[in-house]
């Protein structure tokens, strides 16, 4: 069953939100979803605001690739694609 790896998780923030592919937007939505998690709120709050913040840029198709990468990545493991236990949001 795959979870969210929160350590692994803040890694990937970081390098998307030092990455200068990623937009203004992104970085905001990343940076906000980060605080969340060094103040180690729970997994599907942390996964709200990601998706909260970012499905409106995703709709519009307008995500960098690799913060759609990642994106993508949570859905699955919101959705249970990956077989977690998370209460779906995406």
């Amino acid at each position: 069953m795959k979870r969210l790896d929160r350590n692994e998780f803040r890694n990937q923030l970081v390098e998307l939100i030092v990455d200068p592919e990623t937009t203004d937007t992104e970085k905001k939505v990343l940076r906000e979803v980060k605080q969340e998690l060094d103040k180690d709120v729970n997994d599907d709050r942390v996964l709200l605001t990601l998706h909260s913040g970012l499905n409106p840029l995703a709709l519009r198709r307008e995500l960098s690739p690799k913060v759609g990468q990642m994106y993508n990545e949570m859905a699955q493991i919101q959705t249970g694609i990956s077989g977690s236990k998370i209460n779906p949001i995406f």
